[in-house]
This record gives structure tokens, sequence and C-alpha cells, in this order.
């Protein structure tokens, strides 16, 4: 009888032990080994229809609900970490993330634009790599000369389901006649931008720079000049719109002292800036809102 007993109580203790590891195993969170356990398949996937990028893009890049499960990006109770793709520090939230080069950090403007085009007859495309990555006759032009730069991917007016919004910055309209507008048509134009032609300098303010400026009253640009943001080229040998003569008159409105002029007169004053061809050698000093001659 009492081995029974014993025995009998072993059984049950061995039972109560036995279920309470069942209940507390049945509580264990679930650890998906990817993201397809959740999201379904493909979500990681580029190129997939079920991507994540084609998901958010369809619910206006509301990127915070992935924070609900990925804390600040990271795996948080999923086993699976965002930041194990997006390795910039903000993440997802990288400019580079929706528009620009994804490899590159360096790169924030289309092309790609945010279908992922690279054409640029696309306005989303159009010339931003040959205004801010390959310039070839002036230096970079920053975001800011064009766009109002977010302080962060969720400030107001950045995700709005719009085209991106023009608002042209100080150097844009530095030395302008008037003021810039931008038509976003279907085939959409820049006019009276200070970078295309629109500007004037006054004899006493480029003599004031230079004491060897060769004025009139007034020397002008191209004022009229209205480029198509979709067909500039990034190769000056290739393209019209960047040709010497296209922004300014060679010499430009107002220009005297060179009787017969040809395109090789330009590096006689304006030295270091353009050579006899006509390539421009500095960049930071040509399209820089000064008359920039003799070397200075």
């Amino acid at each position: 009888m009492k081995y029974l007993i014993t025995y009998l109580s072993f059984i049950l203790i061995a039972g109560l032990i036995a279920a309470g590891c069942s209940e507390i195993k049945k509580d264990l969170p679930v650890q998906p080994s990817s993201s397809s356990v959740v999201h379904g398949p493909g979500f990681a996937q580029f190129g997939h229809p079920n991507f994540h990028g084609n998901y958010l893009k369809k619910n206006n890049w509301d990127i915070k609900q992935c924070q609900g499960c990925h804390t600040n990006y990271n795996a948080g109770g999923t086993g699976t970490s965002c930041r194990s793709c997006h390795t910039q520090q903000a993440g997802p939230e990288a400019c580079n993330t929706c528009h620009g080069d994804f490899s590159n950090p360096n790169y924030i403007a289309p092309p790609e634009d945010t279908n992922d085009s690279t054409r640029t007859a696309l306005r989303g495309v159009g010339a931003h790599s040959s205004h801010l990555y390959t310039n070839q006759i002036g230096k970079a032009v920053v975001c800011s000369e064009c766009h109002t730069v977010p302080t962060s991917v969720f400030q107001p007016g950045h995700i709005d389901g719009r085209p991106a919004e023009v608002n042209f910055g100080t150097f844009t309209v530095s030395k302008s006649i008037s003021a810039p507008v931008y038509n976003p048509s279907e085939n959409p134009t820049c006019a009276n931008v200070y970078c295309h032609g629109n500007f004037a300098f006054s004899r006493d303010s480029a003599a004031a720079q230079n004491r060897y400026i060769y004025l009139e009253n007034q020397i002008t640009g191209n004022i009229t000049n209205t480029p198509t943001w979709t067909e500039l080229i990034v190769s000056r040998a290739t393209s019209q719109v960047l040709k010497c003569g296209t922004c300014h008159d060679m010499p430009p409105k107002g220009h005297v002292g060179h009787g017969t002029f040809t395109i090789s007169s330009c590096a006689g004053c304006h030295i270091g800036i353009v050579d006899e061809q006509g390539n421009i050698l500095d960049k930071e000093r040509h399209i820089n809102g000064a008359a920039n001659v003799r070397g200075q």
C-alpha cells in the first residue's frame, strides 16, 4: 500500500508539471522565420507583386505602421529587422529609400523616382541628374533651389499624394529680372530663372567686382529662355539646350570691346573659367552670380 501511494503521488506531480509546461509553451510568442509568415510570400522580395514597397506606395508611404512591430525599425519580437537592408542611420526613413539611388546615400534625387523609373521624359525624373550630379557647366544645384526640403519624412506637406511642389531658392532668383515660374504641365518648363539666362548685371555692380569689365549700361542674358524640364540633356556636346549662346548671346547683350567675336574670345578675359573651345574649366565660377574676369 505504501508503494502504491508513492507511485500515485509521483504520477500526480508529473501530470501537474506536464500540464504547467504545456500552458507556458502555448503562451510563448511565435517568432516568424521571415516576413512571409506575417505578410505573405514576396514581402521582402524586390520585384514581387507583394513587395513591401508596393504595399507602402498604395498606403501613401505610411512607414509609421511598420514600427508597430519593428520598434525603431529593429527586429523587436518579429525576428526580422528592417535595418538589415535599410542600413543607413535613418533606416527606412532615409531620403533615397523612396527616390534616388537606394545603394548610394549621396544620390537622393531621381533617377529613380518614386515609381522606380529612370526615364528623363517623365516629370518625376526629368533633369534631376544634370542639375545635381552630372552638371558640366556649373556647380551642382542643391535640392533647396527648387524644393522645400523637409527635415523629416513625416513633415506635413512632404508626402501628400501630390507631385513635388517647386519652390525656387535664393540662388535661382538671384540677378533675375522677374520672378521665376515653373509650369507643371505635361511638358514642364522653367521660365525667368537666373540659371538659364534671366539675369542682368549693371555696369556699376560689375565694375565693383572687377575693373576690367567691358559693358555698356547693362549686360543681360537671354531673359526669354524657357527650357523644358524633361528635355535637358547631360552632355553639352549633344544638346542644343546647353550650348553656349543659349543662356546668353555670344557675347551677351551689352558686352562691348571685342569687335568680331568668336567663342575663343571668351578665354582672353575669363581666364581659367573657359578655354578657347568653349569648354568650362571652373564650374564654381560659371553661373555663380558674379562677373568673373581676368582670373577673378
